[in-house]
């Protein structure tokens, strides 16, 4: 298990993308530079959430960040624990919208928010497709496979 709750929220965001990063080179070679922003911001954000409203902002809170290639897709599996999720989970804040118009359209992802009782878990399935160099990410369509159901073992 992965917990960088001492460390500040923006160390968290690019801790994890440099992990990330040398990760996806087992399925690509390289990223185009549009994928490599919009994961970045999202792993971003996902990182200064946590150190806001999340796992970072308890004593008990923890994060899980796995990956894995499932078929022609990297899915990658965010996992907060520790901590109770807000009232207003429901709302759709910045966060929301960046994960799910950036990740989700841009990159033509499967993009997954679940609320649980002790968390919360973003699961995105990005098409290996989206993150060659040679792609410009015009016209992508999200993949026709299901998310990953739970945690993705790297």
């Amino acid at each position: 298990m992965w917990n960088l709750a001492t460390e500040p929220a923006h160390y968290n965001g690019i801790v994890a993308m440099m992990r990330l990063r040398e990760e996806l080179r087992e399925y690509v070679s390289q990223i185009n530079a549009q994928a490599a922003q919009i994961v970045g911001m999202a792993v971003h954000e996902l990182a200064t959430n946590a150190v806001k409203h999340g796992a970072f902002a308890t004593e008990t809170g923890k994060l899980r960040l796995t990956w894995g290639r499932v078929g022609d897709a990297v899915a990658i599996v965010w996992t907060e624990t520790g901590f109770t999720p807000p009232q207003d989970f429901h709302r759709r804040g910045f966060g929301t919208t960046v994960m799910e118009n950036m990740v989700g359209r841009a990159l033509g992802s499967d993009v997954v928010r679940e609320m649980r009782a002790d968390g919360i878990e973003w699961r995105m399935m990005i098409p290996l497709a989206s993150l060659d160099p040679d792609s410009s990410l015009n016209g992508s369509e999200a993949p026709a496979s299901d998310p990953p159901t739970g945690a993705v073992q790297n």
